[in-house]
C-alpha cells in the first residue's frame, strides 16, 4: 500500500496498492478506481477519515492478491460499503460484498460483515463472515466461505451446522457448531512466514465449539464439485468439555 502526492492528487485518489514482479512495479488498484462487480458510479474509497480505503493485501506465492476494500458512491451506505476482490494476472474480480446474498444460505440472507481473507497458491480465497436476514439469529449468524477452483464462492461451514466428528465411517458422533474460535483463522497467502489456515489442497483448519460444551479442531475441505466434507482432527485428544 502507498500514498501519493503531486499534481491532480487529492484525498479521493491518493492511496493505492502496487505489486512488484520480476523487477517491475505495477499499480493493482487505486482509490477512485471503479470497483469491479458493483453498480455504476461505485468506486474504491472511504467517506471517513478514520477508515482506510484498502486493508493490507494478502499475497500468494504465485503473485495473486486478496484485497479488502471500502467503497463510496451514490448508492453506498454503511450496509454495502465493503468487499473482497481477487487480483490475478492483471485482472480484479469481486469475491464477496456486504449486503449481497451469502452463497449457501436461504434467499434474503446477506453478508453483514466480511472477515479478513486468506488464500492459497491456487488463488482460492477463504474468509469468515457474518449474516443478517430472515431466519438469522445468534445461533447461525456466522460462517466460513471459500472460492472453488472456478472462483465460485461456496459456504464451507456455518454456526448451527451438524457435523460428524467421528472419523470412523461405521460410527457416528453428531454435534452442532455453536461458534468458531475467535482469532484462530490465520490470514496468510503462504509466502509471508505466518501460520496457515488454508492450504493448496483446499483444506481449511479452524477451531469450533459445539452446543454440548465440547470444542475441537475441524478441517473443512472445499467440495469438488458439490459435496462438503467436514472432518474432526484428533477430536479424541483435543475435544474437551468446558468448565
Amino acid at each position: 500500500r502507498g500514498g501519493l502526492i503531486g499534481p491532480n492528487i487529492d484525498t479521493k485518489n491518493d492511496r493505492g496498492i502496487w505489486l512488484e514482479t520480476s523487477g517491475s512495479i505495477d499499480i493493482v488498484v487505486r482509490e477512485g478506481d471503479p470497483a469491479p462487480g458493483t453498480e455504476p458510479g461505485t468506486v474504491f474509497g472511504s467517506s471517513s477519515a478514520f477508515t482506510q480505503e484498502f486493508q493490507a493485501p494478502i499475497i500468494s506465492n504465485n503473485g495473486q492478491l486478496a484485497i479488502t476494500g471500502n467503497l463510496t458512491g451514490p448508492s453506498i451506505n454503511s450496509t454495502n460499503n465493503k468487499g473482497i476482490w481477487l487480483y490475478n494476472d492483471g485482472s480484479l474480480q469481486r469475491v464477496a460484498r456486504t449486503s449481497y446474498h451469502a452463497p449457501g444460505t436461504e434467499p434474503g440472507v446477506l453478508f453483514s460483515q466480511l472477515g479478513a481473507p486468506s488464500m492459497n497458491g491456487l488463488g482460492q480465497i477463504m474468509f469468515p463472515g457474518s449474516l443478517i436476514g430472515p431466519g438469522v439469529d445468534s445461533t447461525n449468524n456466522r460462517g466460513m466461505w471459500a472460492t472453488d477452483e472456478h472462483n465460485a464462492l461456496i459456504l464451507i461451514a456455518r454456526m448451527g451446522d451438524i457435523i460428524d466428528i467421528n472419523p470412523d465411517p461405521l460410527m457416528e458422533d453428531l454435534r452442532t457448531i455453536a461458534f468458531f474460535g475467535s482469532g484462530q483463522l490465520f490470514m496468510s497467502g503462504g509466502g509471508d512466514g505466518r501460520l496457515l489456515s488454508f492450504n493448496d489442497a483446499g483444506e481449511i483448519a479452524a477451531l469450533a465449539g459445539f452446543t454440548d460444551g465440547t470444542h475441537g479442531s475441524i478441517v473443512a475441505t472445499i467440495p469438488e464439485p458439490t459435496s462438503i466434507l467436514l472432518l474432526a482432527t484428533g477430536l479424541g485428544l483435543i475435544c474437551r468439555r468446558d468448565h
